[in-house]
């Protein structure tokens, strides 16, 4: 939800990475790398901090602006957050009418109308519609 482009620097050069599926499952599925986003709540209340962007890599937040110094591959011990690089826009039909917009990973592409999936941190979603128009796959918010 309200993606912010993080701009890093000293960034290694990894073109894809793998995670799995599912935590419980062996299979893995490849995440294209290109630019970084993040939730700009995540940005506000990490700034400054260092985290772990979850399955890829270390980053200190800058402490202002929208940018991140790369600091290791280590899986080390601090506050994870989910990004989004390959992706599409999407928006979310919340209970009570709200419309919460955002990026979600280009792998949606292949979701059946009507499927539910979830998005991490966030909760189950149901595919609505493409709107073609506005080029923004259409979700209905379903449950934690």
């Amino acid at each position: 939800a309200n993606p912010v482009e993080i701009k890093i620097k000293n960034l290694p050069k990894i073109s894809f990475v793998k995670v799995p599926i599912h935590p419980d499952k062996p299979e893995e599925r490849e995440i294209q790398i290109g630019k970084i986003f993040i939730p700009q709540q995540d940005f506000e209340l990490l700034k400054g901090k260092e985290i772990r962007l979850i399955h890829l890599f270390n980053i200190k937040l800058d402490g202002k602006k929208p940018e991140a110094k790369f600091t290791s591959l280590e899986n080390k011990d601090i506050q994870k957050i989910n990004w989004v690089s390959s992706h599409v826009e999407c928006s979310i039909l919340m209970p009570f009418g709200e419309t919460i917009n955002g990026l979600v990973e280009a792998a949606i592409k292949t979701l059946k109308y009507d499927e539910v999936v979830q998005f991490e941190r966030f909760g189950f979603v149901k595919l609505d519609k493409l709107n073609k128009k506005e080029g923004k796959y259409e979700f209905w918010f379903a449950h934690r």
